[in-house]
């Protein structure tokens, strides 16, 4: 029998009187290999997946119909995002290429070709025109969306991006690197703006806050840090029981930060005041993704103990366990509307 790779597609109620009522639908993805990546469209109908088999495909969330494969890419897409607008998709490869899709029509758009190795990392500006991109060959690069021309290239970092980030008012951008650095770019000249230099091992995951002031970062030295933007200066230093902080996130009001590690918990801070607010326990395997429902009530967690898990961010207490997978989740995202959730895994069940 051949292997078949699944993403799962979770429903679920939000009233109080449904908790203990979770639905969920597997949807069959016809990937060929591990689903590294996934992204719903922004009205929530669409669903995007980039995998090791080097195809990018679009489901029918109603449906869980597959209708669009974009194929070009002759190695793995490691990550996968939706325009702004949600008529264009973005893919980032390890054959060192970006490139945009129409998303109605499945046609290649443009091809952005400059980085000498992987792209981990793609990411739109808020206003949809640019692209920017993070790399295993140290840089990371600015690209117009209408023309393909490259804009800008940051060099600086000395090692491979992990994770690249608009801030929400477009005119910065900030990466972590695995030379322990965060570095804050001026989009208009290409000059570094920032850098900050506490980490002592890799930077897995950088975001900034919704209001633009703060910049949090996690990182394998075992870490959670926030930084105030305009001075460069760390604001606080979040260190619990955690151990290779793999995922931070902030919550939608930008009061609180999420960071999920290997050490299988997830931890919840208060920007304010820098205390623990909540431990999150039960999953047997690293966290590698974490991401905030839209409302900020509840904090979903996909882990390589095979499982997604959504939990209350009130009273800490899982709300949902979801035992689709059969092997690690890769990535976990919310639909906009925050009804539904996603998940692409390594799962290699034979079926």
């Amino acid at each position: 029998m051949s292997m078949k790779y699944w993403i799962i597609v979770f429903s679920f109620a939000l009233s109080g009187s449904a908790l203990g009522q979770s639905i969920w639908t597997i949807r069959e993805t016809g990937h060929t290999s591990s689903v590294l990546s996934v992204a719903f469209s922004p009205d929530g109908t669409q669903l995007a997946s980039g995998s090791y088999d080097n195809t990018i495909r679009l489901w029918d969330i109603a449906t869980g119909h597959e209708f669009q494969r974009f194929i070009g890419h002759i190695r793995a897409v490691n990550s996968v995002v939706f325009s702004p607008d949600g008529t264009q998709l973005a893919s980032g490869s390890w054959d060192r290429t970006i490139r945009l899709w129409d998303v109605a029509t499945g046609q290649e758009v443009r091809r952005f070709d400059g980085h000498t190795s992987f792209v981990f990392s793609v990411v739109f500006s808020p206003d949809g025109t640019q692209l920017a991109s993070g790399s295993r060959d140290h840089t990371i690069r600015l690209w117009d969306v209408a023309t393909g021309q490259e804009l800008q290239r940051f060099d600086g970092h000395t090692r491979e991006i992990n994770s690249v980030v608009f801030s929400p008012d477009g005119t910065q951008l900030a990466s972590g690197s695995d030379d322990h650095t965060i570095r804050l770019w001026d989009i208009t000249t290409g000059q570094e703006v920032r850098r900050f230099e506490e980490h002592t091992l890799e930077v897995q995951s950088v975001v900034i806050s919704p209001d633009g002031t703060r910049l949090a970062s996690g990182s394998w030295d075992d870490t959670v840090r926030l930084w105030d933007i305009a001075t460069g200066q760390q604001v606080r230093h979040f260190q619990g029981d955690t151990r290779w902080v793999n995922s931070v996130v902030f919550s939608p009001d930008g009061t609180q930060l999420a960071s999920g590690s290997r050490n299988r918990a997830m931890h919840l801070w208060d920007v304010a005041t820098g205390q623990q607010v909540q431990h999150f326990e039960g999953h047997t395997s690293e966290v590698h993704s974490v991401v905030f429902s839209p409302d900020g009530t509840r904090l979903a967690s996909g882990t390589w103990d095979d499982t997604v898990r959504l939990w209350d961010i009130a009273t800490g207490q899982v709300l949902r366990r979801f035992d689709g997978p059969t092997d690690r989740v890769n990535s976990v995202v919310f639909s906009p509307d925050g009804t539904q959730l996603a998940s692409g895994s390594d799962d290699r069940s034979l079926r």
